[in-house]
């Protein structure tokens, strides 16, 4: 059967691409399972290249038997896996069915399966890849929220066969167990950053590098192993803006403001924050006239801090938000007669464009949350698109407000960052879910082409 595959050659003379080459060149023969690991930035063609790796397993290596595949979530399996093998496999090749997804080859290439899964990256109390025998495994993104033990469980399940038994992992790297495992005996490492695609549109990881923080693009595009310790807010500076975060600006109550806040049993964060473009600043500071956002004022209740009081406070001092941004438990019933928090808001504010950050897993993600709010407090372009009112109004901080958690926010000793990413603590947690709510339902929503790899 004589079959052409929809890519480029990473062989191509006029578009080499070497690191993919050194990756699928790795010898996988012999008796020994091999462990290989190919880590890279965004566009790097992660997908891309453990799927050319498929191909081989499944038509070569071991015809007619089975493999697997894992992707954080389910939801992944079809958006990032099937997309890229559809995208380069010719459809008379295979069949594919789905819950669950699994890939069958036509009779003429040997007819071997491979059953594509979810190793659960956000539900630990799941188990993945007990029962069935495997003759090679693939982890994609293998370094989001990693445990030991599903990689354990996977490498345990590929047992089917003498020859060519391999378990590859494709990954954006992270200073977790991951890094651990990629450099452990007998592992094999191949580093790529995104310049290294020469397939990627010209541009791409430029424009990429513009729309980062500096340590999320030496990680996110360069491919590099990011220690994250000391300040997490470590580019805000106090100076004045714009060569800092501080600006000399006071709430107008004749415009508009936003209105972020997450709500505790007890204690809460409330911020009022407004964007500043020509006409308070005298210029546009930006392209396409991105406006400076502001936090003017803060109340940060460690008692009574119900939603029903806090939203009246706010209200009758500065009047309606053009929009709110808080988290997903604003249905939960916390107040002293049951009604929810979202009642009061209504009741409140009135019909208020709000947006709750939980229901959509992207925008939920505390990574994708500490990387928006570091490129809005100093991004790779030397721009500082958050500032702080030299002349905040603020209601009981009790060392807990916007400021503070810009000095004193810390990264832990990394033992509990597979589970939660940012520390779970309770001083500042909630004004920093509050602004995080808020850079990305309102000052700087990501784009969700970043969590999309282009193919080679």
């Amino acid at each position: 059967m004589d079959i052409t595959l929809n890519i480029i050659s990473p062989l191509d003379k006029l578009r080499p691409f070497a690191k993919q080459m050194e990756f699928l060149s790795l010898d996988c023969s012999g008796t020994d399972k091999t462990y290989n690991h190919y880590v890279g930035g965004r566009g790097s063609s992660k997908t891309t290249t453990g799927v050319l790796k498929c191909w081989t397993a499944l038509t070569q290596w071991h015809r007619g038997k089975s493999g697997i595949w894992t992707e954080p979530t389910s939801t992944l399996c079809k958006d990032v896996f099937l997309r890229e093998w559809r995208k380069i496999v010719p459809s008379d090749c295979y069949k594919a069915t789905l819950n669950p997804l699994t890939i069958t080859m036509c009779r003429e290439l040997g007819g071997g399966t491979l059953d594509v899964r979810s190793h659960n990256a956000d539900n630990p109390n799941k188990e993945i890849a007990k029962g069935p025998n495997y003759a090679f495994g693939f982890i994609d993104e293998a370094a989001y929220k990693f445990r030991p033990d599903w990689f354990d469980d996977i490498d345990n399940a590929i047992r089917d066969g003498s020859r060519y038994l391999f378990l590859d992992t494709m990954s954006t790297p992270k200073l977790n167990g991951y890094k651990k495992l990629c450099f452990s005996e007998g592992h094999r490492l191949v580093k790529a950053s995104s310049f290294d695609n020469p397939h990627l549109p010209p541009g791409w990881a430029e424009k990429k590098r513009s729309q980062m923080g500096e340590k999320r693009f030496a990680q996110e595009i360069m491919g590099e192993w990011v220690a994250l310790t000391g300040q997490i807010w470590d580019n805000f500076s106090e100076d004045e803006w714009p060569a800092g975060n501080i600006i000399d600006y006071e709430h107008d109550h004749s415009k508009p403001y936003y209105l972020f806040f997450d709500l505790g049993v007890a204690s809460s964060a409330w911020l009022i924050v407004q964007p500043l473009g020509f006409h308070e600043l005298g210029y546009d500071p930006f392209p396409h006239n991105d406006p400076v956002w502001c936090v003017t004022a803060q109340y940060m209740p460690t008692r009574d801090g119900n939603a029903s009081r806090m939203l009246q406070q706010i209200k009758n001092e500065f009047g309606t938000p053009v929009r709110v941004c808080c988290g997903h438990d604003l249905g939960r019933r916390s107040d002293a007669d049951s009604a929810t928090s979202e009642y009061f808001l209504a009741n409140i504010m009135g019909s208020v464009p709000t947006i709750t950050i939980g229901a959509e897993t992207f925008l939920r993600d505390k990574v994708v949350q500490q990387d928006t709010l570091s490129y809005l407090i100093h991004n790779t372009k030397n721009e500082r698109r958050l500032a702080i009112s030299k002349n905040l109004i603020s209601h009981d901080p009790d060392e807990r407000g916007i400021l503070q958690m810009m000095r004193e926010d810390e990264w832990d000793d990394g033992t509990s960052r597979t589970a939660n990413y940012l520390p779970k603590e309770g001083r500042l947690e909630h004004v920093r879910d509050a602004i995080l709510y808020g850079a990305v339902g309102a000052m700087k929503p990501p784009s969700y082409t970043l969590k999309t790899a282009y193919a080679a």
